[in-house]
């Protein structure tokens, strides 16, 4: 496991280092529609979350009861997040101008919208996801594997129906029935935003059991098994996948497509009139305060003209959200999750593009059933994802455990990989400017090569000063 954690690690500087730069083949880079190797990293460095998670919690929910225990792996989980967060920072603000800021929402205001910007999308990155994940399967990871089954078959069946409900819509900034309690119309998610954990506890699962096969033999002995249970998982994201040809262009659809733009129109023109009643009633306040101030200065906007800006505030949200849908229609499937009896009328079954290869469908509506890690972390991105995982660290136990053979750079970034992940975010800032996204092949690789070196110098020396950093 330190050999196959070490590949993640190592494999997340290849594809974070080079994902910008165009001299590289596209394999190496994230993908919204389709499995790439780069998204097959983040999965795989989550699974060996998931195997240490369960080999930790069995000695520490028997050494210590499972409340010290459960509020232990809470208290590790949210520092997971803060060093997250304080190296990514908090991807929203309150805004650019302090004045501003409290003539329009009041400070009150700005931070209930930070707080739900940072909820949805700005503290999702992938130690968060782990801590957060970690703590919805807290109620799973000391039951036994039957527990953990159902868990795994229940948690990402539970993202897809809440991603029928509304969570599509919301993670790419449609309107949306949530959003009337939530608010944050417009912002889009990367990795699955606030319900994203739901879809990451099936590689962390898959980690847990992964242990309790191999703690129950050996880790050859459970290899054959392993094999079989990761062909299964593969096979389910690839079938699923191929639900996406349903959303193949399709002109027997295009009459809904029409009255929703027709319903959509309305409703546009409606939020459009409540606003322009909105802007006028606060031009109206305004120059009735002004009128009525006693000094030359400015005087502090007054608590009805906060609450007016508010609305006026949410009111563009809400019309800026129906405009895009608008721009979605044809784009972005009405019926992106549960196809509609029409389309199943209509549809045109076949096989989605093999992973590794780019879709060359023309005109698919974009769709939940893409293995799309970037937004939604769709189910069939999960199983392949998982599956692929599993598939790999098979070949680690062939090499490791039955050749013997070792790689002296895998062992130690598996033995220390949040100090490893915390070194190469920072150095990678550092070579932005070495490394021009138009550069040729060569200069990536050489700049890529010094990057990695010098990140395995620093992580090295920690490890031959015995200095580990573990949450």
């Amino acid at each position: 496991m330190d050999q196959y954690r070490g590949y993640t690690v190592a494999g997340m500087f290849l594809v974070n280092f080079v994902g910008s730069l165009s001299a590289f083949h596209y394999v190496l880079k994230h993908n919204s529609g389709f499995f790439s190797y780069a998204d097959s990293i983040m999965p795989a460095f989550i699974f060996c979350a998931g195997f240490s998670y369960r080999l930790t919690a069995i000695r520490r929910f028997s050494e210590m009861g499972a409340s010290q225990a459960c509020w232990s792996y809470i208290k590790r989980s949210l520092a997971l997040v803060l060093v997250s967060v304080s190296i990514f920072t908090f991807n929203a603000d309150i805004g650019g101008s302090w004045v501003e800021m409290e003539e329009s929402v009041g400070l009150s205001g700005a931070l209930s919208e930070f707080a739900f910007k940072f909820f949805k999308s700005g503290m999702w990155e992938v130690l968060s996801i782990i801590g957060v994940t970690q703590i919805l399967l807290l109620p799973f990871i000391n039951k036994g594997a039957a527990a953990r089954v159902i868990a795994i078959i229940v948690l990402p069946l539970l993202h897809v129906l809440l991603s029928w409900s509304f969570n599509y819509d919301f993670a790419n900034g449609l309107p949306n029935w949530f959003n009337s309690f939530y608010g944050a119309h417009n912002g889009t998610v990367w990795d699955g935003g606030l319900f994203g954990p739901l879809a990451w506890s099936l590689p962390m699962l898959a980690g847990t059991l992964t242990y309790d096969m191999i703690a129950a033999s050996t880790a050859p002995r459970a290899c054959g098994r392993l094999i079989i249970a990761s062909a299964v998982l593969m096979a389910g994201g690839y079938l699923t996948n191929c639900l996406s040809r349903l959303y193949d262009q399709n002109p027997e659809l295009q009459a809904a497509i029409d009255t929703q733009r027709d319903s959509l129109t309305e409703q546009r023109d409606s939020a459009k009139a409540e606003l322009d009643q909105l802007k006028a009633e606060i031009e109206a306040l305004a120059a009735q305060e002004a009128s009525s101030g006693d000094s030359e200065e400015r005087p502090p906007a007054s608590a009805e003209m906060v609450s007016l800006k508010r609305r006026e505030r949410a009111s563009a949200g809400v019309l800026k959200g129906i405009e895009k849908k608008i721009g979605s229609l044809g784009r972005i499937a009405l019926d992106p999750v549960i196809p509609s009896g029409e389309r199943l009328k209509n549809a045109q079954w076949a096989w989605a593009e093999y992973p590794f290869i780019r879709p060359e469908f023309g005109g698919q509506e974009i769709n939940y059933w893409l293995m799309d890690k970037k937004r939604m972390v769709s189910l069939p991105f999960t199983l392949f994802s998982t599956g692929f995982g599993l598939f790999l660290y098979c070949l680690f136990i062939v090499i490791v455990d039955v050749c013997k053979l070792e790689l002296g750079v895998f062992r130690t970034m598996g033995q220390n990989p949040l100090a490893a992940y915390i070194i190469h975010e920072m150095l990678l800032r550092g070579f932005d400017d070495l490394t021009p996204e138009d550069g040729p092949l060569y200069w990536g690789l050489l700049m890529f090569a010094v990057f990695f070196l010098l990140t395995y110098m620093m992580v090295r020396y920690l490890e031959k000063n015995r200095l580990f950093l573990r949450l």
